[in-house]
């Protein structure tokens, strides 16, 4: 398999576990983002957009 078939599986994966997560705190009556603080969430997002740039750069033909 080339890495691109392996980054979308582990995609795949990552994404369902987030959802069953999402769903089993959401159910429990659980405020995800309560008691954050702005520098968490500036923090939260540049890690999202790192994230996003490493998947690009690898799926990226040379």
């Amino acid at each position: 398999m080339d890495k691109k078939t392996v980054l979308g599986i582990v995609g795949l994966v990552v994404l369902f576990a987030f959802f069953i997560a999402f769903r089993v705190f959401y159910q429990q009556g659980a405020k995800l983002l309560e008691g954050n603080t702005p520098l968490m969430m500036g923090a939260f997002a540049v890690i999202l957009v790192l994230l996003g740039f490493f998947a690009f750069k690898f799926t990226k033909k040379k």
